[in-house]
């Protein structure tokens, strides 16, 4: 696949799920979710989301930074 097909794509996958996003957040605030753990939702989904994706990158420097950084 070309590189340019490649982006068009992923930007328009972006889009899509961004934009879903939008009446899920409606419908989440609906059904009695309060804000504070909608948004602690998303974020930990995220969190999860980039740490299997750069899991090992990340893996060298999992004690001398990220241990600590945590803990802070």
């Amino acid at each position: 696949m070309k590189t340019k097909n490649k982006g068009i794509i992923l930007l328009f996958l972006v889009a899509i799920i961004w934009g879903g996003g939008f009446p899920a957040v409606r419908f989440a605030l609906d059904t009695g979710i309060t804000p504070f753990y909608l948004i602690t939702f998303r974020f930990s989904i995220a969190a999860i989301a980039i740490l299997l994706v750069t899991y090992k990158r990340i893996k060298p420097h999992l004690r001398s930074h990220l241990i600590p950084g945590v803990i802070l």
